[in-house]
């Protein structure tokens, strides 16, 4: 029974200096990282939204290239020929009376310029041209969908962390206070009070505490790369984020909140923009 006991007592004392390990504390100077300044921060920085920009930026180009089809076109060329030779004709002046006269030039130049402007092309250009404004229109839409996806993600994660900090205070109160049983408990089992047994499963518990620890621990840590990654910051950079103890209830009414998400959630306008594209490819 002995050896048992010093088996636990060698597992408590690995698993205390595992959590030790494991925990890392963040920096009391770390810049104290708010909601709000999350959801600004990703939103400025993160690739996606960079991405999502670029698309439109390029549907205003092909806007433009469409535009441009509907004006006049102005063209203009140059060309120089040099001859080797110069031919020469002969020219009736008189009854018996001719002239030499030269056929062409040894230097030759030629430049042209041409301006055409499209009539008619069966309403193709005009087509194109209000498919390209209703690109800039779903590509912007795109745009606005994307950043409400990921502020969502944002507070989603911001909330997390939240969360497994919470958890992870709880983990340490519930080993401190195991901790303590533990001591007593061998106390009483030194004293001859209390079987060997209650040590053991005291010390059983205190080690699943600091397994919670660490598990908490790393869902921390975890969270905390996840919210790096929307904020485009290196994975591993330590995040010190402001806890939210306030809120502001909210009374749910679900037809009011229908009506307005059908409204002005940008899923719906893209939506009704889809459908416009494919009738007007369809009417050509």
């Amino acid at each position: 029974m002995i050896k048992i006991k010093k088996t636990f007592s060698l597992i408590s004392l690995f698993l205390i200096s595992i959590t030790l390990a494991t925990v890392q504390p963040v920096d009391a100077n770390e810049e104290l990282l708010t909601l709000d300044m999350s959801v600004h921060e990703a939103l400025a920085n993160n690739w996606v939204i960079k991405a999502q920009e670029d698309a439109v930026q390029k549907s205003i180009y092909i806007n433009n290239q469409s535009e441009a089809d509907l004006r006049p076109t102005f063209s203009t060329s140059y060309g120089y020929t040099r001859l080797g030779e110069i031919n020469t004709g002969r020219l009736q002046t008189g009854v018996t009376s001719f002239k030499t006269i030269d056929l062409n030039t040894r230097n030759n130049y030629l430049w042209t310029t041409t301006i055409s402007q499209p009539i008619f092309t069966g309403y193709a250009l005009l087509s194109a041209n209000e498919l390209a404004k209703l690109g800039i229109d779903l590509e912007k839409i795109n745009l606005e969908m994307e950043k409400l996806n990921l502020a969502l993600q944002v507070k989603q994660a911001y909330f997390n962390i939240l969360k497994a900090d919470k958890a992870l205070e709880v983990a340490k109160s519930a080993a401190e206070s195991l901790e303590s049983h533990v001591n007593v408990a061998k106390n009483y089992v030194e004293a001859g009070m209390s079987p060997v047994n209650d040590q053991l499963k005291a010390e059983v518990e205190l080690a699943n505490a600091l397994q919670q620890i660490v598990r908490a621990q790393n869902l921390s840590q975890l969270n905390r790369a996840s919210l790096n990654k929307l904020l485009s910051r290196p994975i591993n950079n330590p995040v010190n984020i402001q806890d939210i103890l306030l809120f502001d209830s909210i009374s749910p009414d679900y037809d009011e909140y229908l009506a307005r998400a059908l409204e002005n959630r940008p899923e719906v306008k893209a939506i009704h923009i889809s459908s416009f594209q494919a009738f007007r490819l369809t009417r050509g």
